[in-house]
């Protein structure tokens, strides 16, 4: 009996470290996936502006 609760144990801990959610994000945090590589300079300018765009709607600023 102790090694099917041993077993059930470790499971439960394999299991719940597999799907763990990770507050990897504070509130006044953003995180932006960008590709590492691009096929050309004007495919990485697009990324960049589009990227600069997001960032300028997203922040907001609170005092000046």
């Amino acid at each position: 009996m102790i090694k099917v609760m041993t077993l059930i144990t470790i499971f439960i801990r394999k299991f719940y470290n597999f799907f763990k959610l990770e507050n990897t994000t504070k509130r006044n945090r953003l995180w932006v996936d960008v590709p590492n590589t691009c096929n050309s300079r004007r495919e990485k300018d697009f990324i960049l502006f589009d990227t600069l765009e997001k960032l300028e709607l997203t922040i907001k600023i609170i005092k000046e």
